[in-house]
């Protein structure tokens, strides 16, 4: 998110556009170039254009002496420049593509890589707008906006899913050149949470490592947050299932979450489908109910309401599998719609027994396929 001279970028996962290559300027080395030789926004657009770019990205730019922002949106045949839309002060950049000449082919391998990216961009625009209504935003407030862990829809802080502040954020940075300073979080993740340290910069200053003495910056961490205790074992338990991938283990960690937070519908999704791996039903059953009990967001409850219906089938409850169906068809959301194709096909031949044990999580996005 830019807005005029301070600006703030969240980016730990991406759309994926067919129109990607494996050659061409990698990203990386694309924003290294942009960074050394770019003085103007114009000179950025140039830059990105002198030659095909291999992936899909979403590259934000902002000036200060400008006052302006763009989003450069790059698939391997194109570079399109997204501008501030009028009567907006800002411009947001949440990984996926808004401008007409990109945006169409855009995949995701699951239904909630596409509400990851919207979600939280929809909770960007929210804390955004009503800060610009009461006046602007401090660096202050864009390093607690890092840190927001809040559903867009329900209103509820969140350990996973479609929050801003992921699990797997391991980078958090607030930038002010018009004060020639740059905010680093120094925090273990999720690093929005901070603390941050004001690090300043002089243009015309010593080259090479230098000795200095940081202050802190005073965030105000008002935003809700998950039962911190809870929150921590569903962060081990992330961790766990990116470095061994060890399920007994991860499950365990999951109970310890359950224990803290009851009633947190995502520690029950992902323990139930555990269970399921583990042809565990009655188990799974039960989790997925209890998170039933407690979920509001809609895109969430159509994932529980898929994966509870496929259990109601094992156990032979075909009425609650019907009404678990229904319920899911009901529900309106522009990303569930996979979710609801699966349950029309699974009302006449159920999702087969042999494929529990193969089922992937996926902890960042809270998903399971």
């Amino acid at each position: 998110m830019a807005s005029h001279t301070r600006r703030v970028r969240f980016d730990e996962l991406n759309y994926f556009c067919g129109r990607a290559s494996f050659t061409g300027a990698g990203v990386v080395d694309l924003c290294h170039d942009i960074v050394r030789r770019a003085e103007t926004i114009e000179d950025a657009v140039k830059i990105a254009n002198e030659r095909p770019v291999a992936s899909t990205w979403g590259i934000m730019v902002s000036s200060a002496s400008e006052r302006r922002a763009v989003v450069l949106e790059t698939t391997c045949k194109d570079v399109a420049v997204l501008e501030h839309m009028p009567g907006n002060h800002y411009l947001g950049c949440a990984n996926q593509h808004h401008h007409g000449r990109v945006s169409g082919g855009q995949v995701a391998p699951m239904p909630a890589w596409f509400e990851h990216s919207s979600a939280r961009e929809m909770r960007l625009r929210q804390v955004v707008d009503k800060s610009l209504s009461k006046g602007g935003m401090s660096a202050g407030d864009m390093a607690d906006l890092l840190g927001d862990s809040v559903d867009p829809y329900d209103q509820k802080a969140r350990p996973g899913g479609c929050m801003i502040a992921q699990g797997i954020s391991v980078k958090s940075v607030v930038m002010e050149p018009e004060k020639e300073c740059v905010h680093v979080s120094v925090g273990d993740v999720p690093t929005g949470w901070g603390p941050y340290l004001t690090v300043p910069w002089s243009w015309d200053g010593e080259v090479g490592l230098v000795d200095m003495d940081l202050q802190e910056l005073q965030i105000n961490n008002n935003a809700p947050r998950p039962n911190q205790e809870g929150y921590s074992h569903f962060l081990a338990a992330t961790r766990m299932h990116m470095d061994t991938h060890d399920l007994k283990a991860v499950a365990g960690a999951l109970d310890c979450a359950i224990a803290a937070d009851p009633n947190e519908p995502t520690y029950r999704f992902m323990r139930g489908v555990i269970c399921l791996r583990d042809l565990q039903f009655q188990e799974g059953a039960d989790h997925l109910d209890h998170g039933l009990a407690h979920e509001e967001s809609p895109f969430r409850r159509a994932q529980l309401l898929l994966w509870a219906s496929r259990v109601a089938d094992q156990l032979k409850l075909t009425e609650n599998a019907v009404q678990l169906r229904t319920e899911l068809l009901s529900i309106r959301h522009p990303h569930v719609g996979e979710y609801q194709a699966a349950a029309e096909r699974e009302q006449k031949n159920r999702y087969p027994r042999r494929k529990f044990p193969r089922v992937v999580l996926n902890f960042t996005m809270a998903e399971a396929m």
